[in-house]
């Protein structure tokens, strides 16, 4: 039967899933339905969901079946989507969110909570793995609702870094939003008044976990991933200060521990140091496990370089001979 091949071939491209709704444009009269799901072809979720019997579970099929179980054009939003779009931090679980695209307030729905927007912009409904969902620009923006600043702006980094998104298109959208002053737009110009369009986030987690000690001491913000210049290109540092001519590296004991790495970052190092650069560096291990050292020394080197005094060369080499 016609109907039964359509129904097959949609569930195949939705997890094992499909909605009332779309069943319905495929001639699933509820005489239809009822049948099948007699007949243990198909399994109700919800009273708007069914699943193909014998399809295997799966974050999509959980995911998706939230979307369909909403009012009509849902989408995955908050951290939902977060997960959806693979940042780190977050994950598809029984806490799903979606949006609705009109104005109402957020209700808790049978498989999600249900957020209104009635002025959500059209051009940030995409599709990702045949899911409807926000952009990750908006994406950001519904997490500074309702997470902390932090934890926000680090969503905000990692999504930057990842290339799902950019300074200019998050500006443009700060002024978007700002006008309907929906909740989070506070928190996001906090985040974005930190990060201008050019802004170059943490390219990994460690070189976030150094900024952030950094700024927890009270220190500046460093500028990453800065090219560093002699008579030619010498290289890219992980970190420089603006106010002080130091650029700090972070090396990784698996990429920058064996002979070899060591004797071409040394290199590395002194032609920085060639170019009037002072260096110094930490090691992950140095960073995540020891972060008083890290700041201290981060603290003693731009003290040194305020007043005037030189830094002695720094030797990360022989510290991780100690065991340091």
């Amino acid at each position: 039967m016609a109907f039964d091949h359509d129904l097959r071939a949609m569930c195949a491209t939705q997890y094992g899933i499909a909605g009332r709704r779309q069943l319905r444009s495929i001639g699933g009269t509820r005489t239809r339905i009822a049948h099948r799901i007699s007949k243990g072809i198909l399994r109700p979720i919800t009273n708007e969901v069914l699943e193909l019997v014998g399809t295997p579970p799966s974050d999509g099929k959980h995911a998706l079946a939230a979307v369909l179980d909403a009012p009509p054009g849902a989408i995955l939003s908050h951290t939902s989507a977060a997960a959806w779009w693979n940042l780190p931090g977050f994950r598809i679980d029984d806490h799903l969110h979606v949006t609705v695209p009109r104005q109402g307030a957020p209700t808790r729905g049978r498989l999600s909570m249900i957020h209104y927007q009635k002025d959500l912009p059209t051009d940030h409904i995409m599709e990702l793995g045949n899911i409807r969902i926000t952009s990750p620009a908006l994406t950001i923006f519904h997490l500074a609702a309702m997470l902390s600043v932090h934890r926000t702006a680090r969503a905000c980094d990692n999504a930057w870094s990842m290339y799902l998104l950019d300074g200019l298109e998050l500006h443009h959208l700060l002024k978007q939003l700002a006008a309907s002053g929906r909740n989070g737009i506070t928190a996001m110009r906090e985040i974005l008044d930190q990060r201008p369009p050019e802004y170059v986030p943490p390219q990994s987690g460690l070189e976030a976990r150094y900024c952030q000690l950094v700024i927890d001491d009270g220190m500046p913000e460093p500028r990453r991933q800065v090219n560093i210049f002699g008579s030619r290109w010498l290289g890219r540092a992980d970190s420089e200060f603006d106010d002080v001519p130091l650029v700090v590296e972070l090396l990784s004991v698996r990429f920058h521990a064996s002979l070899i790495d060591s004797e071409a970052d040394r290199e590395r190092f002194d032609a920085f140091r060639g170019a009037g650069k002072h260096v110094i560096a930490f090691w992950d291990f140095e960073v995540w496990h020891n972060p008083g050292f890290v700041v201290r020394a981060t603290r003693h080197a731009r003290e040194m370089l305020k007043v005037g005094a030189k830094l002695p060369p720094d030797d990360p080499f022989s510290r991780i001979k100690r065991g340091l």
